[in-house]
């Protein structure tokens, strides 16, 4: 009888610490949204960080807080039942048909036409148009697609 009392206070701890943490959690998401950055130079544009980066902070502490569950530390994962802000999905922004000469004449003024050309036709990314490659990085003597670029 003792053992089923002891087996019942520690099942009800348990699920009021969850609940508890897991407002807790929902708290902290909310205040880091709101009044997450830390440097001044960034607090004057935004005060909050991004929805991807609380995310990112919800899926480190569900992961881990899912390790203690599965090595019997805490009897449920706090983060389960907390509401993570949804990514915000920015609409992608089009060259206009108008400016994409201007836009090419300047990247010829610059000596980067070809580089700029691919940009336009291939949807590259930039960190894509520059980055080396794999045989770059095994044999630097030879020079990189992107150098051939310039």
């Amino acid at each position: 009888m003792a053992k089923a009392t002891f087996a019942n206070a520690q099942t009800g701890v348990g699920r009021g610490a969850t609940q508890q943490a897991t407002r807790d959690l929902q708290k902290l998401y909310n205040d880091l949204q709101s009044n997450g950055r830390l440097r001044k130079v960034q607090k004057k544009k935004k005060t909050g960080l991004s929805n991807s980066t609380v995310r990112g902070i919800h899926m480190m502490l569900h992961n881990a807080l899912d390790r203690a569950v599965k090595e019997k530390l805490i009897l449920s994962n706090p983060t389960e039942n907390c509401i993570i802000p949804k990514i915000e999905k920015e609409e992608m922004k089009i060259l206009h048909p108008d400016h994409i000469s201007a836009y090419l004449d300047a990247a010829e003024q610059r000596g980067a036409l070809p580089m700029f050309y691919l940009e336009l036709v291939s949807g590259l990314r930039k960190g894509e148009l520059v980055a080396p490659n794999g045989a770059t990085l095994t044999k630097p003597t030879a020079p990189s697609p992107s150098c051939l670029l310039y």
